[in-house]
């Protein structure tokens, strides 16, 4: 099966010259050269197909039928694909932001704080504050609508198809449905659990799983990424993304599993002379070997044409990932599962140490609310130099993989310290790869230590030796009394 993956294209107008002349043409005379050896069977742009929502164009009204007819057409007719095989997500630009109020912006702000308010918005289907949408997708509706099995949504676009004897099934997420200020989306936007659960259901039968979306995922906020990045890395077998009109293919992988993603440079008039090169990538997927070829193309400005792009793959443009088994995805799943279990066992308890808990007060009663990261330091018996210091972040000592003690003056934030390492973990195991386990040592009790981490993890013991085999475990323990004057732990 061969994927074509384009992004960022940003059509700037009806009759652009320069899209014409440096996007269009080269990628088109490019596309068929290599269509020619090999047919390619889906098309996906994950999204920003039109620039600063339409506002170039005479009729803005009609931005995303001029992109069919100018691109997707032309792709139809040189590449003989049935527009069926076609799909997109929206990006940033392809909203219209001034459709909807700052009034109502700041209302829906206020209120989707949580996964639970998101999913309860997501289930309402309420049009206020997602009005910027709604012209994308009018566009895309008409666009999907000779699929047979598909759920289209204003948040989310699913679709169920056969291609190369394979059921598959392509969910397009809308990442940008909370874009809104021109500089503030990072670490701001939601995608939200109920896009990705019910492309899960929908798709249940299907034996290959392809989602889009437009921003990688760390554009989200820091609750909606927890709880929808392992959900998605469990569940789908390659992603398409676009956004930072950097190219990039890799194979995210966590313990035993992991997911194909593939981030697509930009293609736009603008940036093929600016910082980003313009480019696309072929995947070829082989189930058979559960392996992934990746043609990197690249445009230059110089031949102005498309070569292999080097600096992706090797000096043939290419790379080869191989993807996990079945059975290495159930064991990445049952590690999430025991993070998940950790978060909802133990995550309250943490609040407890905190002098606030359960007081009338209004200071903050949880450790994320309150917590501010101390300065740790790295230091050698032989450093004297305040220079020297070696000053460390949380990221810096969570990806450490030996071992670390931590030590303190009293009342200096180090159990405070642990908890939020403890939170970290949890939040980023996908990247660290590490299952957290907190031991207070002055309750310790248990005359193994594979019985202490069993019951922090609920887990049946006689598995633990299983378990401790199959995963990585960092322990984070705490001796509140040492019998020296220094606080340690570690």
């Amino acid at each position: 099966m061969r994927i074509l993956h384009l992004s960022d294209i940003h059509m700037p107008s009806e009759d652009n010259i320069d899209f014409k002349q440096f996007i269009k043409n080269p990628l088109l005379k490019d596309l068929e050269k290599f269509n020619k050896v090999k047919p390619i069977d889906i098309v996906i742009i994950s999204g920003d197909l039109i620039d600063k929502g339409g506002l170039g164009f005479n009729d803005r009204s009609t931005c995303f039928d001029s992109f069919k007819v100018d691109l997707i057409d032309k792709f139809q007719e040189k590449l003989d694909i049935g527009f069926d095989r076609f799909f997109f997500a929206p990006g940033n630009h392809d909203i219209w932001r001034d459709n909807d109020s700052e009034i109502a912006e700041i209302g829906l702000k206020s209120i989707l704080k949580d996964p639970d308010s998101v999913n309860k918005y997501i289930d309402s289907s309420d049009e206020e504050g997602m009005r910027r949408v709604i012209p994308f997708k009018k566009f895309e509706h008409t666009f999907y609508s000779s699929h047979a099995k598909s759920i289209l949504s204003n948040h989310h676009s699913h679709i169920v198809f056969d291609c190369d004897n394979t059921c598959v099934g392509l969910a397009s997420f809308n990442s940008s449905w909370r874009s809104y200020g021109e500089n503030e989306d990072r670490g701001n936007l939601i995608l939200g659990e109920r896009q990705i659960s019910s492309a899960l259901d929908f798709m249940e039968s299907c034996h290959l799983r392809l989602g889009i979306m437009h921003h990688p995922m760390d554009w989200l906020v820091g609750f909606d990424r927890e709880r929808v990045e392992s959900l998605i890395e469990n569940s789908f077998d390659l992603m398409f993304c676009g956004h930072v009109h950097k190219g990039s293919t890799y194979l995210k992988t966590s313990m035993h599993h992991g997911i194909f993603v593939s981030i697509s440079a930009a293609n736009w008039s603008f940036g093929r002379e600016g910082t980003y090169t313009n480019g696309y990538s072929l995947i070829d997927l082989d189930q058979s070997e559960n392996r992934v070829k990746v043609i990197h193309r690249k445009y230059s400005q110089v031949k102005n044409e498309y070569v292999a792009d080097t600096d992706q793959g090797d000096e043939h443009g290419i790379s080869i990932f191989d993807l996990p088994t079945s059975g290495e995805r159930k064991i990445g799943q049952y590690g999430n599962e025991i993070v998940s279990k950790v978060r909802v066992a133990h995550f309250d308890e943490l609040n407890e140490h905190l002098l606030t808990h359960n007081t009338d007060t209004k200071a903050p009663q949880k450790v994320d609310d309150i917590f501010v990261f101390p300065r740790v330091f790295e230091h050698l018996q032989s450093e004297e130099d305040e220079d020297d210091k070696n000053y460390l972040s949380m990221e810096a000592m969570c990806s450490f993989e030996g071992n670390q003690i931590l030590l303190g003056v009293k009342e200096a934030g180090k159990t405070i310290l642990l908890d939020e390492m403890l939170i970290h973990f949890t939040r980023q195991y996908i990247d660290y790869n590490f299952i957290p386990v907190y031991i207070d040592f002055q309750k310790f009790s248990s005359s193994r230590i594979e019985t202490a981490i069993a019951r922090y993890l609920s887990v049946d013991i006689v598995t633990i030796d299983d378990t401790l085999d199959k995963y990585k475990i960092v322990l984070l323990v705490l001796l509140r009394n040492p019998p020296s004057p220094k606080v340690v732990m570690f």
